[in-house]
C-alpha cells in the first residue's frame, strides 16, 4: 500500500498539518523527528508551506514506507526503527512529532521515554490526530476495525505519562481534532 498512501490523504488532514504550524509556530529554523512518518505526509506539507526544517529525520517500522518518501525527498534522512523499543538518535532535536500515528502505537511508556531523550531541552513533543477520538472511534465502526486499546490514549493516560517522563506545560484538545503536546524542561534528562 504504500505507493499508493498519499492519494488517500483527506484535505482535512493537510488543513490539520497547517493548524500543528501555526500553533506550534514551526519554521524552518526547527529541527523535527517524525515519527511514524509513513510516506512523509508531514514533510510533504511543510514542504508545500516553504518550511525546510534546519534538520529532519523520519523514523517508520516499514521500509517500504520510507522508501516512497525517500522517493519524493531524495536525500532525506530516514530511520527504518521501532519506536516502542530503545531510540536514541545522534541528535536531539526541537519537535517529536507523531501525526495520524498514535493509534498504532500500544507500548506509550517506550513512546514517551524515546521522546524524551531525543528531545533538546524546551523542545516539545506533539502527538496530534487528524479526527477527534469520537471522530476515530466513529471512522473504526464505519470500516468495521475494533481496536484493543484505546486508539487515542485518554487525557488522564497522557497526564500521568507526562508526568512521569518529566514533559511540562501540557496542552490537550480534543475539539476539530486531537493534539497533545508536552514540553521537555532544561535539566530533565
Amino acid at each position: 500500500m504504500a505507493s499508493e498512501w498519499n492519494k488517500g490523504v483527506p484535505h482535512h488532514a493537510m488543513c490539520c498539518i497547517d493548524r500543528l504550524v501555526e500553533r506550534f509556530s514551526i519554521t524552518s529554523d526547527h529541527s523535527i523527528l517524525d515519527v511514524a512518518s509513513g510516506t512523509g505526509i508531514l514533510l510533504s506539507r511543510l514542504t508545500d508551506l516553504q518550511i525546510h526544517p534546519r534538520s529532519y529525520a523520519a523514523i517508520d517500522i516499514s521500509s517500504k514506507m520510507l522508501n516512497q518518501l525517500a522517493l519524493h525527498f531524495p536525500g532525506t534522512r530516514t530511520c527504518c526503527l521501532d519506536f516502542e523499543k530503545d531510540v536514541t538518535l545522534d541528535e536531539p532535536f526541537d519537535l517529536v512529532i507523531i501525526y495520524n500515528s498514535i493509534p498504532h502505537f500500544q507500548n506509550l511508556e517506550a513512546v514517551f521515554r524515546n521522546a524524551h531523550q531525543n528531545l533538546n531541552n524546551n523542545g516539545k513533543f506533539v502527538i496530534a490526530h487528524s479526527r477527534t477520538r469520537a471522530g476515530l472511534k466513529e471512522h473504526h465502526e464505519k470500516i468495521g476495525y475494533v481496536s484493543p486499546i484505546d486508539p487515542i490514549p485518554s487525557d488522564r493516560r497522557l497526564v500521568q505519562l507526562s508526568k512521569k517522563y518529566h514533559f511540562q506545560n501540557v496542552m490537550l484538545q480534543d475539539e476539530e481534532f486531537f493534539c497533545y503536546c508536552g514540553e521537555k524542561k532544561r535539566g530533565e534528562n
